[in-house]
């Protein structure tokens, strides 16, 4: 007999098969898509409460706030966030290129006469 504690079971199996058939009932789970799907979740939620836990340690607080929450999760997302707004950016940039700057050069707005 050991005295481990028992393994913490946060996200429950079946609570989440159903959530799963209701956002894509068209879809089939295949094997172990589910048990990936708690695994990665499970991660997530970790990542995300270190994040919270540290935020409100440098805030001098020994309680997790709903708030510290938030920007944990919100922390996670930001380097995704940052590369989305780049690759906007240069689709904009992209744009004004293809608009302003070809238009306007007879060497380049001639190309697609020929």
């Amino acid at each position: 007999m050991t005295d481990d504690p028992p393994e913490a079971e946060p996200i429950k199996p079946s609570p989440l098969w159903d959530f799963v058939r209701a956002c894509e009932g068209d879809m089939q789970v295949g094997d172990g898509s589910r048990e990936r799907l708690i695994q990665l979740m499970e991660r997530t939620i970790e990542l995300a409460w270190e994040e919270a836990a540290n935020n409100a340690r440098s805030n001098g607080s020994s309680t997790v706030n709903p708030e510290d929450v938030t920007q944990g999760y919100k922390s996670l997302f930001e380097p995704h966030d940052l590369l989305n707004d780049a690759a906007e950016h240069m689709k904009s940039y992209q744009r004004d290129f293809e608009e302003e700057v070809v238009s306007e050069s007879p060497i380049l707005s001639d190309q697609g006469d020929s």
